[in-house]
């Protein structure tokens, strides 16, 4: 697997007359993409921050064997060995029409989903919580209230 892909859609009819409404107006929705790109990675940071899925659970903890032998090697919290997965993570593409979170980390989804046959629960990190749709949806009323 060469990472994640996760699409966000809004299911919400303010957002999306709102949405439709900016596509009649402005066409090219780059910018508020852009902006709701920021959002859910600075979101996404956060909860990966504080070991948290979208839906707020807490993620799985270590299996004690590997909890002992990763803190001889290096210091950090659940799904940080070196920090790649959580650098990786770190960009999004826009389009006019959406936004595309991505992490090129192979085993990304492998943490995302779990693999029961390897004993690795699923700790998702990539969603939306429960301020991201609120949040989205004022990013698109400030860019329509702003044109």
């Amino acid at each position: 697997m060469a990472g994640v892909r996760i699409e966000v859609r809004l299911d919400d009819s303010t957002a999306r007359g709102a949405l439709q409404r900016m596509r009649q107006r402005q066409g090219d929705l780059t910018p508020v993409m852009r902006s709701i790109g920021e959002h859910l990675m600075n979101s996404t940071r956060a909860r990966f921050a504080r070991e948290v899925a979208p839906d707020g659970s807490r993620w799985a903890p270590l299996n004690r064997v590997y909890a002992a032998r990763k803190a001889k090697k290096t210091p950090g919290g659940i799904l940080v060995f070196r920090g790649h997965m959580r650098k990786s993570f770190l960009h999004y593409r826009v389009s006019s029409r959406s936004v595309t979170l991505v992490n090129v980390a192979e085993y990304a989804a492998t943490h995302q989903f779990g693999a029961p046959d390897r004993n690795i629960p699923a700790r998702p990190f990539i969603g939306l919580d429960e301020s991201d749709e609120p949040a989205i949806r004022s990013l698109v009323l400030d860019y329509i209230s702003a044109r």
